[in-house]
């Protein structure tokens, strides 16, 4: 070995930029209505109530009069934003250029926060009425309990699967054409729990096995599954698992998300990547939104 050599021994630093592990996209967007709202407050439907016929009781009696039960689903938007610094000095002193990486964050944040929304609205305090004046909750005959299929509190099961869509089609509320999806957001929890039950893991139920993708199979017991880390507890460490048809549900942007990347003057014209959005969820009507609580313990 040259003698001194080691002495002009340098480091080798790199350009690259990667994201930390974390949800990219939206696991709930494309599950629901997606429409485009303005105003304080947004009424995305008026509805009228079913009705049944009734019979005639004589060729000249009088016609049958009855009433109709008019009601309407009410959004109400809340902004938000965030902004990352990228200042002159910093840059400077970095080799990597990190305006792309900001911006993917404010993205894949913006996305997350979506999905959120949509857990926190889908559970919670609704407006509906003529001018959104009454308060309507989740229907708690809709919730699956924890302990059903089991002789306690248990994880996610193919029984508990059974009775939510039993529970939307007592109410009329599944379309037995295919036309309107149905959704079910589960955990990691979830789909472990349901990849050990033969009935979803074996080819004998599907038309290929469970265990070959790691996936539940689009289609199993006709609902179209998506795997979120974001599930609302309800107590404990019992997590609230929604089940749902896609018309049931709707997702209103005042302003849809919007990534920004400029130079700042107030900020001595440093770059500035920023995201803003406006939104709001509601439940359109209870009859189609069913919930499966699943104990984590």
């Amino acid at each position: 070995m040259t003698a001194g050599i080691s002495t002009a021994n340098s480091l080798a630093f790199t350009q690259n930029v990667d994201l930390l592990a974390q949800q990219m996209m939206s696991k709930i967007e494309d599950t629901v209505n997606v429409r485009d709202f303005v105003g304080e407050g947004a009424q995305d439907v008026q509805q009228v109530s079913s009705i049944d016929l009734d019979a005639v009781a004589a060729v000249d009696a009088d016609t049958n009069y009855g009433d109709i039960t008019h009601t309407s689903r009410w959004l109400y938007p809340s902004p938000y934003d965030k902004a990352l610094l990228i200042d002159k000095i910093s840059e400077k002193l970095a080799i990597a250029d990190f305006k792309s990486p900001y911006v993917s964050e404010l993205v894949a944040a913006a996305y997350r926060k979506v999905d959120d929304v949509f857990l926190a609205n889908y559970y919670g305090t609704n407006k509906t009425g003529k001018q959104g004046g009454t308060s309507t909750t989740f229907t708690s005959a809709n919730e699956i309990a924890a302990t059903v299929g089991a002789a306690a509190s248990t994880g996610m099961n193919p029984e508990k699967v059974l009775k939510a869509i039993q529970v939307l089609a007592d109410a009329d509320a599944i379309d037995d054409t295919g036309g309107d999806q149905l959704y079910a957001v589960i955990g990691p929890n979830e789909r472990t729990d349901l990849l050990r039950f033969v009935e979803v893991a074996s080819g004998d139920f599907t038309a290929k096995t469970a265990y070959a993708t790691g996936q539940i199979p689009t289609g199993w017991m006709g609902v179209n599954w998506r795997i979120s880390t974001r599930l609302p507890t309800s107590t404990g460490t019992v997590k609230r698992v929604p089940l749902y048809v896609k018309s049931g549900v709707v997702l209103g942007y005042w302003q849809r998300p919007a990534a920004e990347l400029f130079q700042n003057p107030g900020k001595k014209n440093n770059w500035t990547a920023q995201m803003r959005m406006m939104l709001g969820v509601c439940r359109r009507t209870e009859l189609k939104c069913a919930s499966i609580l699943c104990d984590r313990a």
